[in-house]
């Protein structure tokens, strides 16, 4: 992918506040830039048909089955046979009822029962920065990506739409904007569509890496909590081991069983721990106390909070 072309900003700074107005700014370790899935996905899928790839749109996938020999994927058109079948199906899909994976099943609690709402958006903010700012059982997230456009996206906890009788809007101005700096950012706002993506009933409860003999990337191995804001790369450096794997199965130097064995413990060597701490970051900034305690540390010790970023970035790859 030529980036470069593209010129996309760079992000090499986070501002967090809290539900209160309090403030950190923090250079960020590794950096990153900023781009649209919309972008990232039409680039590597005209890749992908320029080598020969068919790929398939507006084509729902109903289930994946394994005889022991090959692959059969459903689709309301036909089935489709195959030596393997990998999967990278997101936060939560049909696939994952039909398998019946254990987070699906769970009682809700506070890790599995969020709502997530994205816009693009203008505005005037700096084009260097990843801004997070925390309101009660949630946060807003904002950074520069192509063109001219903010991604804008926040997690709540669906208590708190419940509570707005089932309105964003109401939300946004009685729950997230309580934080001055939150409504200081929805004044300077100008929405590409007032009518934002959603998706609900998200969870960050432990998934498996292999489900039914099929490889899983990105979100639908396992999701860190966005307040990390690493969810793109993850799913990037997942696909990137599978697909090293996957050429050395397809040359016949494993088998079936070895491949999802190697797939599955470097996945857990790589994410396990970040995915951890990640968890444990959401809990302590989803209370308001403890919030604004860890953004004073990182205010007298920087140390902290670089350490904290290290500990959910990885390294690059």
């Amino acid at each position: 992918v030529d980036l470069v072309s593209f010129n996309l900003p760079q992000i090499s700074r986070l501002e967090l506040s809290t539900s209160t107005g309090r403030r950190l700014n923090q250079p960020l370790p590794l950096g990153g830039f900023g781009i649209s899935r919309y972008l990232l996905d039409a680039t590597l899928a005209s890749i992908a048909r320029k080598k020969g790839v068919e790929v398939l749109e507006n084509t729902r996938t109903t289930s994946i089955n394994y005889d022991g020999k090959v692959f059969h994927t459903g689709t309301a058109a036909q089935v489709f046979v195959s030596r393997l079948a990998c999967a990278g199906f997101g936060k939560r899909s049909n696939l994952d009822l039909n398998w019946e994976r254990p987070f699906v099943s769970k009682t809700r609690n506070p890790l599995n029962n969020y709502i997530g709402v994205k816009y693009h958006v203008r505005g005037d903010f700096r084009k260097d920065t990843v801004f997070l700012h925390l309101f009660d059982k949630g946060y807003v997230g904002l950074v520069k990506i192509e063109s001219d456009l903010y991604n804008l996206c926040y997690l709540s906890g669906a208590s708190n739409l419940k509570l707005a009788d089932n309105s964003i809007e109401k939300m946004e101005d009685q729950v997230l904007s309580k934080n001055p700096a939150i409504r200081d950012l929805f004044s300077r706002i100008e929405k590409v569509d007032n009518r934002p993506v959603t998706i609900s009933q998200i969870s960050f409860e432990s998934k498996s890496s292999v489900e039914n003999n099929v490889l899983l990337f990105g979100d639908a191995a396992g999701m860190i909590t966005p307040l990390c804001g690493n969810g793109m790369s993850m799913a990037l450096h997942s696909s990137k081991l599978g697909s090293e794997l996957i050429a050395e199965f397809l040359e016949g130097k494993m088998s079936q069983q070895q491949l999802e064995s190697i797939y599955s413990t470097s996945w857990q060597q790589r994410f396990a721990a970040r995915m951890k701490t990640g968890r444990s970051m959401q809990r302590i900034l989803s209370v308001p106390v403890l919030a604004s305690a860890l953004v004073g540390l990182g205010s007298l010790s920087p140390f902290v909070i670089r350490q904290l970023i290290r500990r959910t970035h990885g390294r690059p790859f």
